[in-house]
C-alpha cells in the first residue's frame, strides 16, 4: 500500500507560522517594478501602439507602388484627426 506522504522536492512548504516557504526549486528571486507612465487612457493606448509598430518595423517594410514607405506617425480610425508620433531610431 501507498502512503501519503509530502514529498522532499515540493515547491511550497509551510513553516512554523503557516506561512508558504520556498524551497530550492526556484534559485532566482526579483520584483518587477512598473513603469511610471501618464494615467490618461489615450496616451498609454499611443504608446503602446507606436512601441508595437516600432517593433513591427525592425522585420518589415511597408510599401506603395513598388516604393518603400517610412511611416512616422499613425492614427486610429475612430479618431482620424488624432495622430500619434512613430519615433524610430533605427
Amino acid at each position: 500500500m501507498i502512503k501519503n506522504t509530502p514529498e522532499k522536492n515540493d515547491i511550497m512548504n509551510m513553516n512554523h507560522q503557516g506561512k508558504p516557504e520556498c524551497q530550492d526549486d526556484y534559485v532566482f528571486r526579483f520584483k518587477i517594478e512598473p513603469k511610471n507612465q501618464d494615467s490618461n487612457p489615450d496616451t498609454l493606448l499611443g504608446e503602446f501602439y507606436s512601441e508595437q509598430i516600432k517593433d513591427l518595423l525592425k522585420i518589415v517594410f511597408f510599401s506603395r507602388d513598388g516604393e518603400k514607405l517610412i511611416p512616422n506617425e499613425f492614427g486610429f480610425l475612430n479618431e482620424p484627426d488624432k495622430k500619434y508620433p512613430i519615433k524610430c531610431t533605427e
